[in-house]
């Protein structure tokens, strides 16, 4: 038997080539061409989160959105006036990008509204939106509010405040829905503390539940109310809460 030359056996699988395809029609072909440039795409997935996308927004909206492989994409999270950003949910890890949107020098963490997400993969991300309130709280006299701690979502937050209010820094400190704040007052050498005074109906937690484990929530029957000599007071944020120390000279 003869062997075939090169040429014949090229010509022979052009023709078996072009019987296969006898069926393609041109917008198959390009439906083939599309998909296998699609395979290099990735997918951002934005879900809605805790809130059903009620108390933030974000930018790529919520929903999927294609993107070409190893593209860097900026994904900001903004939270609705009355809540507060809380972090990102998902695979996090291989997708931050290392430059942050927020500081270039820096990484991109999980807590910043404004993140850099590399597209080396499909992403999934979930934003957290937590509704807030303000913790007002005023001076009157010569003395110290001092705010110990912050117990329930105030590590995700990032507007957790502690430490000392004074006369001439006295304001508001927004917590997340849920949080328990602890404070005590310290008068100054040369005054007393005199009392509190506060606008609406105002609780505080029940000593005999204190320390509250993280987390654990608190109904009515956890709460007293407020004594207006108390030295220490442990507020449950699920109201805005306004607040005043007044002092006096001896």
């Amino acid at each position: 038997m003869k062997k075939l030359s090169l040429s014949v056996i090229f010509s022979l699988l052009i023709t078996f080539s072009v019987m296969g395809c006898s069926q393609i029609n041109g917008s198959d072909l390009q439906n083939i061409k599309t998909s296998t440039l699609d395979k290099n795409d990735k997918t951002l997935t934005i879900q809605l989160g805790n809130d059903n996308g009620e108390s933030g927004t974000v930018d790529p909206d919520y929903g999927s959105h294609s993107y070409k492989s190893r593209d860097n994409v900026i994904v900001t999270a903004t939270p609705q006036p009355g809540s507060l950003f809380a972090g990102w949910q998902g695979d996090l890890y291989g997708i931050l990008s290392t430059m942050s949107a927020i500081d270039p020098s820096k990484p991109s963490s999980w807590l910043d509204y404004k993140i850099n997400v590399s597209m080396d993969r499909d992403v999934t991300l979930t934003p957290l939106f937590f509704l807030a309130y303000n913790l007002t709280i005023n001076v009157n006299g010569s003395g110290i509010v001092r705010i110990l701690k912050v117990q329930g979502l105030g590590d995700l937050d990032g507007s957790m405040f502690t430490g000392d209010i004074t006369q001439n820094s006295s304001g508001s400190h927004i917590y997340s829905d849920g949080e328990y704040v602890t404070f005590t007052i310290i008068p100054n050498s040369n005054s007393t503390f005199t009392g509190w005074t506060w606008t609406g109906d105002m609780n505080q937690i029940d000593p005999k539940y204190l320390p509250i484990p993280k987390g654990q929530l608190v109904d009515g029957s956890m709460m007293i109310p407020l004594d207006s000599l108390s030295t220490s007071v442990t507020v449950y944020m699920n109201h805005d809460v306004n607040l005043t120390a007044n002092f006096a000279t001896k």
